[in-house]
């Protein structure tokens, strides 16, 4: 019941920041109309350039083309004008009728050429063979024993050149120009032979032109299949990074720490976090979905609904598990936002790649050990799973009249069969009509395994998370064993008794530093005396010099606190290089000076009885919030224990019977600056454990009056001033009763009545239970 009520609690407290924080929820919801139009709008643009290509159009009576002159050499665009070259190189020099017509080739062409003559068809060859690119085509003449034309061989360089965004098509360029001019002048050459026509040869009217086939659309484009991944992973980032940024944002202001130290369990936060998201993604998901229809976007329009709706839903949690995992590793809000830009330009690039067909086609798609582990990391990551879905969804529309996908052939329509007798068998053996249905069979990883693809990766990044948020040290520098699942004491926290708790006191007592500097003060030394009396009395051990064993019989029912020894090192530094002092780079989390260790808490020995305020004084960096994070669990000591109402703080399963018994104001306020007071007393109740919404609310509105908040108890806690977050604070405190309550400087920056009203609060406090 515990924990369905934290769970209940926090997944509302999700829901209020977001809400009150509606523009950042709206652009994570509406962000991906905006890329959807953009690619809308792209697609149409680059279709309204094509249009007028005779590719993408029906060419029932196809315009014909002139063919231009010669070209001159130098337009060549790998000779260009800073080069020699000549235009012709034409065999046999030694005919008289290949020489007249080379001739007039040359006379006749509307640009002016040079031509270079050779003896035979071997010795031209030779020449261009030691000079390339010095002529652009050759013209060999076949000439018979009668000295007889019998016809002509057109030699070009049939490469297709590009250069920049100049494009020679060896055809269009050379060829058919050399082709039409040399059939003109052997036409005026055989009307200038015969006596009847070769008044007319000068004058002969020569056109030839080309013209294409009458053909159907011949080529279509779509550039959604290729750009709508890549946007929707763009929209999809501003989740991402908002995602990272709240988590992160809780554990930089210590509020997940507070929320712990109420009894907050690991698995409701997780849990709720989880569900939050899902909730988001579950919405984004319809969403982009419906904005896709809106825009009448035909891979929208033909695809099946929930083919569409699973691919965004799912890409999404899978997002969101890779946030809380990103999270676990960050301790600062800013960081998440340049991680975020990073993921973002990683992501595109790889997309990017995708989209080019690596590594999902037949010809990567797990052939070597290399493209198998290519396959395995691209897989391992969401935005390239959504790239291949969109992409096979839009090869099922791209082209006219094909219905899409159903969501019956998820499977069924990626195969991959390269030989086409396979593909026939494996027509007629499904019944396969190219009419009724679409099938690639150069397809690997079909959307139904890339949606079970993305729900593993959901899972294995949400467990990952879980496991890494234990085992990276937390914003106090404390983390979990590596192997802690492993631990019994894990799953079945125990709780020991006193006397096997503190046994371990009296093995440890000597160790570490003790007090220093000057004479130790009387009471605190009849203190110590008597807690080591006690601590005797707990374990049974009878103390050196006959000390009472029995000295404090009765206590347990007297005491709400009972401090053994306590002692707690922070870890030095031996510099950035080993024990070098020297510093060797500029990162700000690099110590450049060789640190000793501290010990805020030297050997701390007292009791705090029921009913009682206790105070700890001392100058700053005495160790009074040090030892308050010690008694509350959020800092393990290093030596000594504490017994909380007869359970250690040492013990897994002691201090969560600790946390239900206990409240605490913290140095800093950890409050959300989006939630209302109201609203922060209601959910940490629910996660104190307050019964029921009723009871949390009813104690909210008396603790409110208490602490003269009531007025405010609608306002958001960011409008509150100093003073009253620290009064809202006390009030947490208090929630569901507690046994024992400690206050960090509970009054500071409050005004003199302000303090005062928090002052008899304590005082009235104190009955029935033990201030600090």
């Amino acid at each position: 019941m515990g924990f369905l009520s934290q769970f209940a609690a926090l997944y509302i407290k999700n829901a209020l920041v977001a809400w009150r924080a509606r523009r950042a929820t709206l652009l994570r919801l509406l962000a991906p109309f905006f890329f959807l139009l953009l690619a809308l709008l792209i697609d149409k643009a680059l279709q309204a350039n094509d249009s007028n290509s005779e590719d993408f159009q029906d060419i029932r009576r196809p315009d014909v083309e002139p063919i231009d002159p010669i070209p001159r050499c130098i337009e060549d665009i790998y000779i260009g004008p800073d080069k020699s070259c000549v235009e012709l190189a034409w065999s046999p020099n030694t005919s008289t009728i290949a020489t007249t017509i080379i001739q007039n080739v040359i006379k006749n062409n509307a640009k002016p050429i040079k031509a270079m003559g050779f003896a035979t068809r071997d010795d031209a060859q030779a020449f261009l063979l030691g000079n390339p690119d010095y002529i652009i085509a050759g013209v060999h003449f076949v000439i018979d024993t009668a000295s007889a034309l019998q016809g002509f061989i057109i030699q070009t360089n049939t490469t297709a050149k590009a250069f920049k965004s100049k494009y020679q098509d060896p055809n269009t360029f050379v060829q058919l120009p050399l082709q039409s001019a040399v059939h003109r002048e052997i036409a005026r050459y055989g009307l200038a032979q015969n006596p009847a026509t070769a008044a007319t040869a000068d004058s002969l009217s020569w056109f030839i032109g080309l013209k294409s086939f009458p053909h159907p659309t011949i080529a279509t484009v779509s550039v959604l299949g290729q750009v709508l991944g890549p946007f929707v992973f763009a929209a999809c980032m501003f989740s991402f990074v908002t995602q990272i940024s709240s988590v992160v944002m809780e554990k930089e202001g210590g509020l997940r720490q507070a929320m712990r130290t109420m009894g907050m369990t690991d698995a409701a936060f997780w849990c709720s976090w989880g569900m939050w998201e899902v909730t988001l993604a579950f919405v984004s998901g319809h969403l982009i979905t419906c904005f896709g229809l809106i825009l009448h976007l035909k891979l929208f329009l033909k695809n099946n609904y929930g083919l569409l709706f699973f691919l965004f839903f799912l890409f999404q949690l899978a997002m969101s598990s890779l946030a809380l995992l990103v999270s676990a590793f960050l301790r600062r809000t800013q960081t998440a936002v340049y991680l975020g830009f990073v993921i973002f330009i990683v992501g595109w690039v790889m997309q990017t790649v995708v989209i080019f067909g690596v590594p999902y086609t037949p010809d990567y798609y797990t052939k070597t050990s290399l493209s198998k582990a290519l396959t395995v990391i691209f897989s391992m990551l969401p935005w390239d799973l959504l790239v291949k879905g969109f992409k096979d969804l839009d090869s099922a529309v791209v082209q006219d009249g094909s219905d899409g996908l159903r969501w019956s052939e998820r499977s069924r329509y990626c195969q991959n069969i390269p030989n086409a007798d396979d593909q026939s068998a494996w027509a007629n053996a499904n019944n396969y009509d190219p009419r009724e249905e679409y099938v690639s069979f150069e397809c690997v990883m079909p959307l139904d395994t890339i949606y079970k693809v993305l729900v593993a990766l959901w899972a294995g990044y949400f467990v990952l998370a879980v496991y890494f948020d234990a085992v990276v040290p937390n914003e106090f520098g404390i983390r979990r064993p590596v192997l802690y699942f492993l631990y019994p004491s894990y799953w079945l926290p125990s709780v020991t008794s006193p006397a096997s708790a503190l046994k371990h006191v009296l093995k440890e007592d000597g160790q570490g530093p003790r007090q220093e500097g000057g004479e130790v003060d009387e009471d605190v030394a009849a203190e110590e005396s008597r807690m080591r009396g006690l601590l005797n009395h707990r374990t049974g051990h009878t103390a050196k010099g006959g000390e009472l064993a029995g000295q404090g019989a009765g206590t347990e029912q007297r005491n709400a606190v009972e401090v053994y020894g306590l002692k707690k090192r922070f870890g030095g530094s031996g510099g950035c290089c080993g024990n070098s002092v020297v510093c060797c780079g500029a990162f700000d989390c690099c110590s450049c000076k060789a640190a000793d260790a501290f010990w805020p808490i030297k050997g701390s020995w007292f009791s705090i009885a029921e009913n009682s305020l206790f105070c700890l004084l001392g100058p700053n960096g005495a160790g009074k919030t040090t030892t308050i994070n010690c008694l509350t669990g959020v800092l393990p000591p290093s030596y000594g224990d504490a017994l909380v109402y007869g359970q250690s703080i040492r013990s897994s399963g002691g201090l969560n019977q600790i946390r239900s018994q206990m409240g605490v104001c913290p140095q800093f306020d950890v409050l959300w600056p989006e939630l209302t007071g109201r609203e922060h007393l209601l959910l940490y109740g629910r996660i104190k454990g307050v019964r029921g919404w009723k009871g949390a609310a009813q104690e909210a509105e008396e603790l409110l009056d208490k602490v003269k908040l009531g007025y405010a108890a609608t306002q958001r806690t960011g409008a509150y001033s100093g003073g009253m977050k620290r009064r809202l604070s006390v009030a947490i405190s208090l929630l569901g009763d507690p046994k024992i309550v400690y206050l960090d400087e509970p009054t500071t920056g409050m005004d003199p009545i302000s303090r005062r009203y928090v002052w008899d609060i304590i005082e009235k406090a104190k009955e029935g239970r033990a201030i600090i």
